[in-house]
């Protein structure tokens, strides 16, 4: 007599999606078989996840892993393998910046190292505590310090996965705004006209420096003029006295604890 042996083909398996996000749905199949007795075991790294008579399984609350798939047929069996891996949470890198003292702040892109590429949405978590934001879809940014305000700021934002909306990461951009270098005028012209009849140095306003001092010398090293604080309402006198036109020099803190700038002023008449 003669046996017949007839070889299972291989079964060419599929999972779907190929990219799940954690604990989502997956879709395990393999071509159909005929034969009188034909079922599908399935297995997860070996374990199993039941048997079918159909050449598929849905699978719950999937994970990364390598899926399998024994198919028998009428006691012949064949085995095929794929490997599932679950999309993990994006990376988002803490950015920085420096704009200037009383000026909107442009920031490129915040996303620029963050990954994946292409594959994030963008949202604010916290605003900063000195000014104002916009924050583009494109990660950048317009930040528009207070009128008053030097130092650092910032503000936290969050990226999620679009393919995985629940997958997300949170990054802070730290924001330094420099201080404005106080500006002191060279010339002095008081004439009573309205226009530059005071010494009128711009970072004093708003009380922004009240430990502030300024000590006003003529070329003889006598001392003309000083304030602790200046009030910018100096309008080139010594004691109520009009001071001759010429050039007179300045020792300047806009605090106490720093050191003085030196500098003169020439005053037309």
């Amino acid at each position: 007599f003669a046996i017949d042996v007839v070889a299972v083909e291989a079964p060419a398996l599929e999972a779907q999606p190929s990219g799940i996000c954690p604990g989502g749905d997956l879709t395990l199949s393999v071509q159909p078989y005929t034969g009188t007795d034909v079922s599908y075991e399935w297995f997860l790294d070996g374990n199993p996840l039941g048997t079918t008579l159909e050449p598929m399984l849905e699978v719950t609350g999937a994970q990364s892993g390598s899926y399998s798939v024994l198919v028998t047929v009428d006691g012949c069996t064949a085995e095929a393998a794929v490997e599932v891996t679950a999309a993990e949470a994006p990376t988002a890198v803490d950015d920085s910046y420096t704009g200037q003292f009383r000026q909107d702040l442009q920031g490129s892109s915040i996303l620029a190292n963050d990954s994946p590429a292409g594959d994030l949405t963008l949202g604010t978590v916290s605003q900063p505590a000195h000014g104002t934001l916009t924050l583009n879809p494109d990660g950048s940014f317009t930040y528009s310090p207070r009128e008053d305000f030097a130092g650092t700021d910032a503000f936290t934002y969050e990226v999620c996965l679009s393919s995985c909306p629940e997958l997300c990461a949170t990054a802070q951009v730290t924001i330094t705004i420099e201080e404005e270098l106080c500006f002191i005028p060279n010339v002095l012209t008081p004439n009573g006209d309205g226009k530059n009849d005071q010494l009128v140095i711009p970072c004093l306003e708003n009380n922004r420096f009240p430990d502030n001092s300024i000590r006003i010398f003529n070329r003889w090293g006598d001392e003309v003029f000083s304030a602790e604080p200046y009030n910018n309402d100096w309008q080139g006198t010594r004691d109520g006295k009009d001071l001759p036109a010429g050039t007179y020099f300045y020792l300047f803190r806009r605090s106490a604890d720093e050191e003085p700038r030196q500098g003169f002023i020439t005053i037309l008449r």
